[in-house]
């Protein structure tokens, strides 16, 4: 009889076993997939951020060449406008960035 108690609880322990080894590797299938559904999802939220921020930088740029555009034309009417003072003012100009270039290059 000691024998067959013991039989059945060594039955029921490699039964418990078993049961501990699906139930393991259950718990390894939930943690790769919760895994993989997170790096999905974070490669997800990178992929829209990178959008955005092309995006954003598109915007700043068709900005920038805007404000390119009408200062440029600014330039050009006020130089229609005055020619003779526009000729003088780069003259001028000219004159003093030479001055300056040429008197940097004698200090050394």
């Amino acid at each position: 009889m000691a024998e067959d108690a013991l039989r059945k609880e060594l039955d029921s322990l490699k039964a418990d076993l078993q049961q501990l080894r699906k139930d393991v590797g259950g718990l390894a299938d939930a943690v790769r997939e919760t895994a993989a559904a997170r790096a999905a999802q974070t490669k997800a939220r990178a992929a829209e951020e990178l959008k955005e921020a092309r995006e954003a930088v598109a915007r700043r740029l068709q900005d920038a060449t805007e404000a390119g555009r009408k200062a440029a034309e600014t330039v050009e009417g006020q130089i229609r406008e005055h020619p003779l003072s526009s000729l003088l003012a780069a003259f001028g100009f000219g004159l003093i960035i030479g001055l300056l270039t040429r008197s940097g290059g004698d200090r050394h």
